[in-house]
């Protein structure tokens, strides 16, 4: 999440655009966080029996009152350099939290809640360089993936996941506001989304980053071929769909979906057919005559 210019901020129900003071441009415009707000174990712990969309909604109302630690209210400034021009953005150091600086749960968001809590805050989703930017400045942990091979139907998109989750996540040494990158997978910004809708009408999402100490590279590729409520948890090389077994399936979807083409000895009887059924008529009519 960055901090989006002042020309592309709009207001929004419930939204807090242009709460920053301009004296201290740094501060993500959270609202102060309650007294009596729970801690991100009882938080996440209230969500137990509540589907994904409920939870999505728990969570973004959660952020949108203020319920984030102090961590998370201060920009980080990245340069990043594109085509001989450099600019220095401001980030969020985190990916977004919920409780206090003691405790506290990640917030993964699907890509259009996550897009509702941006426009609310006057920040923009990340594009695929400034996820690059922010993993070579940022304090960097690896992703840890939540496929299993035995996992029920749903697992990824599941509480249960949610939770396991927040105990093997493996957080960066790093002091409270430090940037911290590459233990989650970004929803991202790319103009190729735009093509996408326009070839195929329906809303994808785009999804990159996380890293991979091993190999000291990204974990996942930029790839846009997920419906838009996509739930990603696991690290690419994991038996999942993936984006060639997905276009695998469309294609066998639309073969599938086509009706079998004669063999060419059928289409030549059936070509013929009219031609025969004519002399024989004509043979009949005459032997009547005679």
């Amino acid at each position: 999440m960055i901090r989006a210019p002042r020309e592309h901020q709009r207001k929004v129900p419930g939204g807090t655009v242009g709460a920053v003071p301009p004296a201290d441009p740094m501060t993500i415009p959270f609202p102060e966080r309650r007294a009596d707000a729970p801690g991100g174990a009882a938080f996440l712990a209230s969500l137990a029996d509540m589907k994904l969309s409920a939870r999505q909604e728990a969570m973004a109302a959660a952020l949108l009152a203020g319920d984030v630690p102090a961590r998370l209210r201060r920009f980080v400034e990245v340069t990043l350099t594109r085509r001989g021009h450099t600019a220095a953005l401001r980030v969020a150091p985190d990916f977004l939290l919920i409780g206090s600086d003691e405790d506290f749960v990640t917030a993964p968001l699907r890509a259009l809640v996550a897009q509702r809590v941006a426009d609310a805050l006057g920040c923009v989703v990340p594009t695929r360089p400034l996820v690059d930017a922010v993993l070579a400045a940022g304090a960097k942990a690896p992703l840890v993936g939540m496929w299993r091979k035995d996992a029920p139907d749903g697992w990824l998109e599941s509480w249960r996941c949610h939770r396991d989750h927040q105990a093997r996540i493996q957080r960066p040494a790093a002091p409270a506001g430090a940037l911290v990158a590459g233990y989650l997978k970004d929803v991202v910004l790319t103009p190729s989304l735009q093509k996408k809708v326009a070839r195929n009408r329906r809303w994808p999402v785009a999804i990159y980053g996380a890293w991979d100490a091993s190999k000291g590279k990204v974990v996942q590729g930029l790839v846009r071929d997920h419906a838009i409520d996509y739930v990603d948890l696991q690290p690419r090389d994991a038996p999942r769909v993936g984006r060639h077994d997905a276009r695998r399936r469309r294609a066998l979807g639309r073969r599938r979906a086509r009706r079998p083409r004669p063999r060419r000895s059928a289409l030549r009887r059936r070509r013929h057919r009219p031609r025969a059924l004519r002399a024989r008529e004509v043979a009949a009519r005459r032997a009547v005559a005679a």
